[in-house]
């Protein structure tokens, strides 16, 4: 079976290689055990979840999430994969936690990470450009709006948007990604724990400017997310 997974992998990837489709995410998104998934349950031993949003500092806060639940008993944080909140877990029954980073760079951040790795499984589309990745990976696009409202195989409408922004309003911590290590010294505090130091995994050395260009191109594909961050920002 996984043979044949791999097989299908190769040929849709060669389809959209030569075409202008996206049958490879959607693929990635609908095989995944561990991602993108909306699914999944808690035990009671977690109070907390953390929606771990892809280039938001997430690998550096799971591992500090890693250390807090090392010395809990209970009401631990549950770490986050790339799912976004659970059909299962309304954000009035967890206690959720995530990053928000500028709609813009987040993408583009994504972007150039997808380029440079031939390891990431969207770089076939960088290197057909950023409009193309935009275009056609789905985590490029209004990706808050979607792991806020729980809905990753709709587009995004008003009412997704309004549900995001609703269900946020009950999360138990929105850090900033610009007031990273602040906001998460906060949130170890919270937990009456010390001595954790705040790490930066994983991060960019990419120093490259976003061009004028590129930047309407990431405001087209994540209108959404812009109107989002603009209200939680205010």
């Amino acid at each position: 079976m996984s043979l044949y997974k791999e097989i299908c992998k190769v040929f849709l990837k060669l389809i959209d290689q030569n075409t202008y489709s996206s049958f490879y995410p959607k693929m990635i998104g609908r095989n995944s055990s561990i991602m993108n998934k909306n699914n999944y349950k808690v035990s009671n031993d977690y109070q907390y979840i953390f929606v771990h949003i892809p280039k938001t500092g997430g690998m550096s806060l799971n591992c500090i999430i890693t250390k807090i639940n090392n010395q809990l008993t209970n009401n631990k944080i549950f770490p986050g994969g790339h799912n976004p909140i659970s059909i299962f877990h309304s954000p009035s029954e967890k206690k959720y936690i995530s990053v928000i980073r500028d709609p813009i760079k987040r993408a583009y951040s994504f972007y150039q990470a997808s380029l440079k790795d031939k390891k990431q499984p969207y770089n076939y589309l960088a290197k057909k450009g950023i409009f193309h990745f935009m275009r056609y990976c789905p985590e490029a696009q209004n990706i808050f709006c979607k792991y806020y409202s729980g809905e990753l195989d709709q587009d995004m409408n008003n009412d997704l948007f309004q549900k995001a922004l609703e269900n946020t309003k009950n999360f138990y911590q929105l850090i900033n990604f610009e007031n990273f290590k602040n906001d998460t010294l906060k949130l170890i505090d919270n937990f009456n724990i010390k001595n954790i130091e705040v790490p930066h995994i994983n991060q960019s050395s990419n120093k490259k400017e976003i061009t004028e260009d590129e930047r309407k191109i990431i405001e087209f594909y994540n209108y959404f997310d812009l109107k989002f961050y603009k209200i939680i920002k205010s």
